[in-house]
Order: structure tokens, then C-alpha cells, then sequence
């Protein structure tokens, strides 16, 4: 299972240069600043092999390397289970877009690949504020890069909790040229838990919508019904208060209030992933262990 969307530049020479990589690996690896030297057995990915200083002071090749990493990194990383972050592949694509700083779309694409699929949550967030802070002080031409600020809001608003730092990066995210409409709605309520779930439900719906893989599609399925499971708790809870204050049921057990409002609303006791419903100690409707 290889995750790369449709539309990524170079992919029509990617044939081409895959031909060459198991040579030029094993030339690479041997690289330093120094010189080269060899070395018996080459690291797993081209990425971490490759010096980007050295490859910059080899006159028209800088570009060719980086897309020889690139393809290089998406086909290995499934083979590597990381669990720490700032993985190898991370470090791969760092390189990438060390080699070629002008490709928005790399620093989007690695960034949604390392939060979604590796689970890298913190080199997600590293190499997507690369890429955020890069177009805000240089020219570029993917007329979709409001894409990067705006993945890079939803992975510290959902994945790091970093509520106030995702709220403003998707707040300037929006300000920038062919931002839709529903972007700008999303933005204006990012301030508030309704809002934080569909930023992440269109981030991710977004994601699965050009993942290739049945692999990559369940582990961003699985994140779509995380969402969608507290969406769905969310409106139970706003739906709960609605229902005792028209009922007058606010004079009921917690017991007798629970089942009256189930029985009310026809709302199965089990949340979306199968989890029984009760109480916590505030009177909120939560799931609870089996």
C-alpha cells in the first residue's frame, strides 16, 4: 500500500527514476560533508542517507534528489512501525523539502501522511509549520495552500491540543487567496468544541477522499468515527438539556431522566462505536466502560 494522491508533481517521471534509486542509494549513503566514504549496509530510507548541503553544491541535481527521496519514502514507510516521534520518514521528508523548499504541496501532503497515517503527531506539526511560516514570507503558485495552514490548525487543535496556536492558524489559513467560503464558516467558530470537531471532520474527510490503500483508508476511517462519535455525543448533550428543560424532567433521578430521554428521541443507548451511554458525575451523557 503506497499513499500518494493523485496530482502530486513529478509522478509521471517517477518510473523513470525509481530505476535508478537502488544504484544511486548506494552511492548515497556514503555521503558527508566531508567527502565520501563507504559504508557496508545502507539505512532503510534514501532520505536519511543524503546530506541536503552536499546535494545543494551538486549543480542540477538538487531537484532530481528530491524527488527520487520522495517517491523513495512513500514506498518504504510502510515497512516501518515507528511509534516515538520525528520518525525516519519524517526525517526523509524533511530532507525533501530541504532539497526543494518551493514544493508547497510536499510539505502539505508529508504533513497529513505523518498525522493521519504514522501517527507522527509531532514531526506532522513540525514539518506543517515549516511549510506555514515558509508561504507567508515567499511567492508561491499551489493555488490551494491554504490547505497548510489550515491541515496544520486541525493537528494542533485535535492532535496536540493546542487550542489557541490551531485556532490562529486557521484563522490566517482562511485569509489566504481561493479559500472556499465554508472554510471562512468553519473559522468563525473554531473557537467553540462544534466548530474544533468539523474543522476535523472536513480535514480528514478531505484526506480520505485522495488516500489510495484499504490500510491508509481504515486508519483514516477510524479517526473519521472518532470524530464523528463526539459529534454525535455533542448533539446528545444539547439535545439532553433541550429535553428536561421543555419536559420538566429536571425533577427526576439521573436514572429516570436518562431513560425517558432515550425513549424520547428513539437514540439507541450505545454511542457510534458501540460503547453503552450513562452519566458523569456533571449530568453529561458519556461513554462508559462495558
Amino acid at each position: 500500500m503506497t499513499w500518494v494522491p493523485a496530482g502530486l508533481r513529478n509522478l509521471l517521471v517517477g518510473a523513470a527514476l525509481l530505476l535508478g534509486t537502488g544504484a544511486l542509494q548506494d552511492v548515497m549513503h556514503g555521503l558527508c560533508v566531508d567527502g565520501i566514504s563507504f559504508i557496508p549496509e545502507a539505512p532503510p530510507l534514501l532520505g536519511l542517507t543524503v546530506n541536503p548541503l552536499v546535494i545543494q553544491r551538486l549543480l542540477g541535481t538538487r531537484l532530481l534528489f528530491a524527488d527520487l527521496i520522495w517517491l523513495d519514502t512513500f514506498i518504504k514507510a510502510d515497512t516501518l512501525h515507528e511509534r516515538q516521534p520525528f520518525t525516519a520518514v519524517y526525517r526523509a521528508f524533511k530532507t525533501v523539502v530541504k532539497l526543494d523548499p518551493d514544493n508547497i504541496l510536499a510539505y502539505y501532503v508529508a504533513g497529513t501522511y505523518l498525522s493521519v497515517i504514522k501517527d507522527d503527531i509531532k514531526g506532522a506539526t513540525a514539518i506543517l509549520r515549516d511549510g506555514a511560516q515558509y508561504i507567508q514570507t515567499h511567492p508561491y503558485s499551489w493555488s490551494e495552500a491554504w490547505r497548510l495552514p489550515f491541515t496544520l490548525g486541525y493537528n494542533l487543535l485535535w492532535e496536540e491540543q493546542e487550542v489557541e496556536e490551531g485556532a490562529k492558524w486557521i484563522r490566517m489559513a482562511v485569509l489566504l487567496p481561493h479559500a472556499p467560503l465554508s472554510a471562512k464558516r468553519l473559522a468563525e467558530k473554531v473557537s467553540t468544541e462544534r466548530g474544533r470537531l468539523e474543522v476535523a471532520a472536513r480535514v480528514l474527510n478531505e484526506i480520505f477522499r485522495t488516500t489510495s490503500g484499504s490500510e491508509a483508508k481504515a486508519r483514516v476511517e477510524a479517526k473519521m468515527l472518532d470524530v464523528a462519535s463526539r459529534q454525535e455525543l455533542l448533539d446528545l448533550n444539547e439535545s439532553f438539556e433541550v429535553f428536561l428543560r421543555s419536559s420538566g424532567a429536571y425533577a427526576f433521578s439521573k436514572k429516570r431522566q436518562f431513560e425517558a430521554f432515550f425513549r424520547s428521541n428513539g437514540h439507541s443507548k450505545f454511542d457510534l462505536l458501540g460503547r453503552p451511554l450513562g452519566f458523569d458525575q456533571l449530568g453529561k451523557i458519556i461513554p462508559i466502560s462495558k
